[in-house]
């Protein structure tokens, strides 16, 4: 592979990443959501 292939690769998991921890994020807000009201 050459090295733009290798670039490509590597974006395709950083946005996968990132993807990730935008759900896990969510995820966290909703749970302290649930405290905050009580």
């Amino acid at each position: 592979a050459d090295a733009r292939e290798i670039a490509e690769l590597k974006l395709e998991k950083a946005m996968r990443e990132i993807k990730d921890l935008e759900e896990r994020c969510q995820h966290l807000q909703r749970e302290l959501g649930k405290y905050e009201r009580d």
